[in-house]
């Protein structure tokens, strides 16, 4: 049974859905990491966001319909998302499991995470390491400079 009740006028099929999917993912990631360490549930919430939502990447042609993308329900109901769900996404993830997680929006355009890992600062671009395929902003020192980025869909 989901935590969710509906109000006179209903909610949405798809409102719905958005919901179940963040409160599923987050019972998930809570039994999962219940007695892991710091390093280990960072590792753990960030392969799961990875391997359950991916960069929608845009063309103007996409751009009205890809507005969704910047919701977390969405994001893990239709397993695409741009900046702003993969950075809310590890915040509530990450602060849920006791981790020290900030959103990171300090260049133009583009939201990433900082979180401390044994009393140092570290950066995470789960966005671009989602278009690169592989950790490449995973708990770098140094924060992701968006210029030196390029996606090609």
């Amino acid at each position: 049974m989901y935590p969710i009740e509906l109000n006179a006028d209903g909610i949405s099929e798809s409102g719905y859905q958005e919901v179940k999917a963040v409160y599923d993912a987050y019972v998930t990631l809570q039994n999962q990491t219940s007695s892991m360490t710091e390093e280990q549930k960072i590792r753990c919430i960030y392969d799961y966001i990875l391997a359950n939502t991916h960069f929608y990447g845009y063309t103007i042609e996409e751009s009205i319909e890809s507005e969704n993308s910047h919701y977390i329900g969405y994001a893990l109901t239709h397993h695409t998302a741009w900046c702003s769900a993969f950075s809310a996404l590890f915040y509530l993830f990450g602060t849920a499991n006791g981790l020290e997680v900030t959103i990171d929006e300090d260049h133009p355009k583009h939201a990433n995470n900082t979180v401390m890992v044994n009393g140092e600062l570290r950066h995470m671009d789960l966005m671009w390491d989602s278009c690169a395929g592989y950790s490449k902003y995973y708990l770098t020192k140094e924060c992701s400079d968006q210029k030196e980025h390029s996606y090609v869909r």
